[in-house]
């Protein structure tokens, strides 16, 4: 298991100095605006697919809970809009259809996604994360309904079965050992109006075609 993703540590400098590196040669990219944070500003940039992918991939590795994150290969980053900031070590992906994914952030204070709400806000329409039985998946849910305004719109029961197909058996094991029992997808959209009421399924594809054809106003 993942010893950064158990307990929260400092990511090695040298990853930092790689990570930087990557943003500060990535071809084409963008300046979006500038962030404050508790010691000034920081830049946000949009890039491509392949330096996000990169990016992230190299993040989760040393993510607080990373292992609640899906994989990078798990996401078409290359169709999506990537934004990461100028140092490398948080970002978001937004697809074509609304969808948000990927949120991530190893800076050494909080506030990203409240540094960002505006973007995420505009051009996000729905999300999906991993839930279980532990508070910090609860917590995760609640930050996207309390500060980015999201509202739960549907459920799955219990996803290890297809989470073990994919993720493999060693993956799963420290998951449910560490995250709690009954791994499974919370759906979310921003709307006007909140859901009349939470859709549950027991299959994951079922539940993600469903959100995906729901038109928001």
């Amino acid at each position: 298991m993942n010893k950064y993703w158990a307990k929260k540590k400092t990511m090695p400098k040298c990853i930092k100095n790689k990570l930087e590196k990557l943003i500060s040669k990535a071809k084409d990219k963008k300046f979006v605006c500038d962030i404050k944070i508790p010691d000034g500003n920081i830049k946000l940039f949009q890039v491509d697919g392949k330096v996000f992918k990169k990016v992230f991939s190299i993040n989760r590795k040393y993510l607080f809970h990373g292992d609640s994150t899906a994989p990078a290969n798990e996401n078409d980053f290359y169709e999506n809009e990537n934004y990461v900031t100028e140092n490398g070590l948080s970002g978001f992906s937004l697809t074509k259809k609304g969808w948000g994914c990927s949120l991530f952030s190893n800076q050494p204070w909080n506030g990203f996604a409240k540094g960002v709400k505006n973007i995420i806000t505009d051009k996000t329409k729905k999300i999906v994360c991993i839930n279980s039985e532990n508070d910090f998946s609860h917590n995760l849910v609640d930050m996207y309904e309390n500060l980015l305004g999201f509202s739960v719109c549907a459920t799955t029961i219990d996803d290890e079965k297809i989470m073990r197909e994919y993720y493999g058996n060693k993956f799963m094991n420290n998951f449910v050992k560490r995250q709690g029992k009954k791994p499974h997808h919370v759906f979310m959209i921003r709307s006007k109006t909140k859901p009349k009421e939470i859709k549950t399924f027991e299959d994951y594809f079922e539940a993600y075609e469903y959100v995906d054809k729901l038109e928001i106003k």
